[in-house]
């Protein structure tokens, strides 16, 4: 849900499964070859996509906790921060002011 309803990414829990799938896949040819039998093949489930991400999220071996001690999320220049992400407006909110009254909230050096 949260992929599709609040990160733009609505097919990327299925693109991690189908990647995962592969991974699996290979990994069978390998060892069927290498022990000329046949392997039934393994169906990747919900429960193991969420694991994936939740894996790549473990804070000292993740590969997201590898980016994030690297990367910039904010970065200020002059009055103007560029943002990894976005600020919190929706359709109902975009056509009046009140969402950019206060952004001290990501920018506090900006007088309120």
């Amino acid at each position: 849900w949260m992929l599709s309803h609040t990160m733009g990414s609505p097919r990327a829990f299925e693109f991690r499964r189908q990647e995962l799938q592969q991974e699996v896949d290979d990994n069978n040819e390998t060892t069927t070859a290498d022990n000329n039998s046949t392997t039934a093949r393994k169906m990747i489930t919900d429960d193991d996509v969420v694991a994936s991400y939740r894996s790549s999220c473990h804070p000292v071996t993740g590969e997201m906790a590898t980016y994030l001690s690297h990367a910039k999320l904010l970065v200020r220049l002059g009055q103007v921060a560029f943002v990894h992400g976005a600020l919190p407006l929706t359709s109902n909110n975009l056509l009046t002011t009140a969402s950019w009254d206060d952004l001290t909230f990501c920018m506090p050096w900006l007088d309120p």
